[in-house]
């Protein structure tokens, strides 16, 4: 029984010392660092998600490529700071939060009254 008890104390240490690595976004090579030290505990099917998340994160409320094109730097600056920090759980979320955001968006404008046929 005592060897069981340490055998469980000693796993639940190990989980709780698990890695959750973050991204850190204090340089461009700070950041592809931590992009790659995320994917290491992730599965494919994460990899994938991760990836799209975060371009959903970098380009959220863009319409078109000639909306990004005259940000430069400055914007894409602002935008890494929004994942600066953050895991792989909150970056998925975060892109999720952006998603929903956009998808109502899309639908309020969808909905806005039209005038009726004829009443020109």
């Amino acid at each position: 029984m005592k060897r069981f008890l340490v055998m469980l104390i000693a796993t639940l240490s190990l989980a709780a010392c698990s890695p959750d690595p973050t991204v850190d976004t204090s340089s461009e090579a700070a950041m592809n660092e931590s992009f790659v030290e995320i994917m290491k505990y992730v599965d494919a099917d994460e990899r994938t998600q991760f990836k799209n998340a975060i371009i959903t994160i970098m380009f959220a409320d863009f319409s078109h490529l000639a909306d990004i094109v005259p940000l430069g730097r400055n914007e894409a600056a602002f935008r890494a700071e929004i994942i600066h920090g953050k895991n792989f759980k909150e970056i998925l979320e975060l892109a999720n939060e952006i998603r929903a955001r956009e998808i109502k968006a899309k639908k309020g404008s969808s909905t806005e009254e039209k005038p009726p046929a004829g009443s020109r």
